[in-house]
């Protein structure tokens, strides 16, 4: 008559350690679904307090500007921020902002970079006038290395060398073969430059503060070129009318 009792005891026994387990199964998916959920909202918070909230959004006065040159306005490279401001940082294109600044005169590049958690700095490359051009009604069009019109026209060239080419279709590549020569002149030697023309691209010409006339000729071997020129007119006791450079390695000279 024993072995019932022990036969419900272990049934017994059985159903005990089965509920713990379905009871510990279903504590786990508690737990699972507890975690799940409050990295859910982790990320649900982190990406709204990046991308919609105002605790990141730029700031107007927390742009900084750099690099700003006499032909760059300070006041239009915030203008051309102006849709972006607001904007939560981690939403901004620094690209497009560049690009933005980049289509105000005077500005050869820019570069953007965010400073959090609410302002960016722009970093301005301005264009630099390396040459008058003559135009309309006496005044100047200041050009800078790549032949691109550097702020308003201007009424004297100061001590920028005088483009002496005619303006128009027909004589672009002479131009931008003297735009060219002047963009890549050493500071030294282009500070001796009072002007400068051609007739084609191959026919550069310089004159120099002191008069004398150089021929330059085309843009090609222009580092060797002012290499030259620069030994020859430091020589001492050296005088000549005219230089030619065209041939640097046979440089001739007329008087």
């Amino acid at each position: 008559m024993a072995a019932p009792p022990r036969e419900s005891s272990a049934g017994s026994e059985r159903l005990r350690r089965g509920v713990e387990r379905a009871g510990a199964r279903a504590r786990g998916r508690r737990r699972r679904t507890a975690r799940l959920a409050l990295t859910i909202s982790t990320v649900a918070i982190t990406v709204w307090a990046g991308w919609f909230s105002p605790l990141f959004a730029l700031d107007a006065s927390k742009v900084e500007l750099a690099g700003l040159g006499g032909s760059v306005d300070g006041a239009a490279v915030r203008a051309a921020l102006g849709p972006y401001v607001a904007t939560p940082l981690p939403r901004l294109d620094p690209g497009a902002m560049a690009a933005a600044v980049e289509g105000i005169d005077g500005v050869r590049s820019a570069a953007v970079t965010r400073k959090w958690p609410n302002g960016v700095r722009i970093a301005v490359t301005p264009r630099v006038a390396i040459a008058a051009v003559p135009g309309e009604g006496g005044a100047y069009i200041l050009v800078d290395a790549e032949g691109v019109a550097v702020g308003q026209p201007a009424a004297d060239p100061g001590a920028l060398p005088v483009v002496e080419v005619v303006v128009g279709p027909d004589h672009a590549r002479a131009l931008d073969a003297v735009v060219s020569v002047l963009g890549g002149l050493p500071t030294e030697l282009g500070q001796r430059v009072r002007s400068a023309g051609a007739q084609t691209e191959d026919t550069v010409e310089l004159t120099l503060g002191d008069g004398t006339r150089v021929v330059w000729g085309s843009a090609s071997d222009a580092a060797l070129k002012a290499r030259v020129l620069l030994a020859m007119l430091d020589s001492a006791g050296f005088a000549a009318a005219v230089i030619d450079v065209s041939a640097p390695t046979l440089p001739v000279t007329h008087n």
